[in-house]
């Protein structure tokens, strides 16, 4: 959880957040998911869903123009 990576990532659906400097919980996630492919894929889908929903350029523009237009009332 370093950074903007806690804006981006929802722990436990999207992937996982863990302390830099708390190695513990790292391994055991990582062991998790190295076990569980369908949950390494559900993560995947889950992650870039959310990708698009923060970064596509429509949807950016878009929201910049409702919030420029809701401003003006």
């Amino acid at each position: 959880d370093v950074g903007g990576v806690g804006e981006m990532v929802v722990h436990g659906e999207t992937g996982y957040l863990v302390q830099g400097t708390d190695i513990g919980p790292a391994v055991e996630q990582i062991k998790q998911l190295a076990d569980n492919e369908e949950l390494r894929v559900q993560m995947g889908l889950a992650g870039r869903k959310r990708a698009k929903e923060l970064f596509d350029l429509e949807l950016m523009i878009a929201r910049y123009g409702q919030l420029y237009l809701g401003a003006g009332r």
